[in-house]
């Protein structure tokens, strides 16, 4: 990192006013696109019920609540995606597309419930098997850095980090957890991303299907099949196994008078 990328993301970084007003018109904006959009009714050309777009508006304005809340304490709007260790994490990513996919939904069901006066707009039901999925990826993320600290601690590892903030980069996302293997591809990160995407893809589409085709009150979110949970829950546990075993051990110390 150059000095001069240092000393400017330095200078980006606090919480300022701007900050503050920022997220406080973002908050504005969900509720004002959850009500009216719903209430205003008709089709649109590609998306159908005008549900469909306020869902999307508000899952684009969580995402931007998280990037701006990022860029405050960073100076970097990926910021709440970096660990201690000022790397990008598959984690943090996770928990943020879940956290974002979930109370959208959720959000956008009540909203629309207010926005055609429903007598209880908020009793929005979220499936079991879903509150299991949020908890499996936010367990994930809270055991993941003790896992790491097991390894260190254990098997003497050398974790790799970065300088600062800026140094961190999406690649890290991909890329071995120590010294030794940060230049090579992780796989098991690769299969957790993948499907990631997979699963979170399918489930938005069917949240999207849920608002296209209901026209009065939302009762209920779509629910996830109790074999994806338990698939969920297998892939984590060999992610979580992977980032506790060490792939290096370090090199130990030549005796003295022992030949070289």
């Amino acid at each position: 990192m150059s000095t001069a990328a240092a000393r400017y993301v330095e200078h980006r970084r606090g919480w300022r006013t701007g900050h503050t007003l920022l997220l406080g018109l973002i908050v504005a904006a969900i509720g004002v696109v959850g009500v009216s959009l719903p209430r205003s009714g008709g089709q649109l050309a590609f998306l159908g019920q005008r549900t469909v777009l306020a869902w999307l508006v508000i899952a684009a304005l969580m995402a931007a609540f998280a990037a701006v809340a990022g860029h405050g304490v960073t100076g970097l709007a990926r910021g709440v995606l970096i660990d201690e260790r000022h790397r990008v994490t598959l984690g943090r990513l996770q928990m943020l597309i879940w956290t974002v996919l979930v109370l959208s939904a959720y959000l956008a069901a009540a909203l629309a419930n207010i926005g055609r006066d429903a007598g209880s707009p908020l009793n929005v039901n979220i499936p079991s098997e879903l509150w299991l999925a949020m908890g499996i990826s936010t367990a994930s993320l809270v055991a993941a850095p003790a896992a790491l600290a097991y390894k260190e601690k254990r098997h003497m590892a050398e974790l790799q980090s970065w300088p600062s903030e800026i140094d961190s980069r999406f690649s890290d996302l991909f890329r071995g957890e120590e010294v030794g293997d940060r230049d090579h591809l992780d796989l098991g990160k690769v299969q957790m991303f993948l499907f990631t995407v997979v699963l979170v893809l399918a489930y938005g589409l069917a949240v999207g299907d849920m608002f296209d085709a209901t026209e009065g009150t939302f009762t209920t979110l779509p629910p996830i099949d109790d074999g994806v949970v338990t698939l969920l829950a297998i892939s984590h546990a060999g992610y979580l196994t992977r980032k506790a075993l060490p792939i290096s051990t370090p090199a130990k110390a030549k005796e003295p008078g022992a030949e070289s």
